[in-house]
C-alpha cells in the first residue's frame, strides 16, 4: 500500500499523511542494510482530502 503524501510548500518535498509506520519501519531496515529500497507514494493534489484520495484511487509514484 502506498504512502499517502502531499506536497509541503517546498520543491520536491513532502509531508506524510498516511502510512508513517510504514515510512519509519522501511527507515529502519534501510538503516540496517545500508540500502533504501523506494516507497510508492500517492500524492494528493491540492484542496484534495485524505478520505477522498483513498475513496477514489491512488496515483502511484515511487
Amino acid at each position: 500500500m502506498p504512502l499517502l503524501v502531499r506536497p509541503n510548500g517546498s520543491p520536491e518535498s513532502f509531508e506524510i499523511v498516511a502510512g508513517r509506520r510504514r515510512y519509519f519501519a522501511a527507515k529502519s531496515l534501510a538503516d540496517e542494510r545500508g540500502k533504501a529500497d523506494p516507497l510508492p507514494c500517492a500524492i494528493m493534489e491540492a484542496g484534495e482530502d485524505a478520505p477522498t484520495k483513498c475513496r477514489n484511487g491512488r496515483r502511484s509514484h515511487g
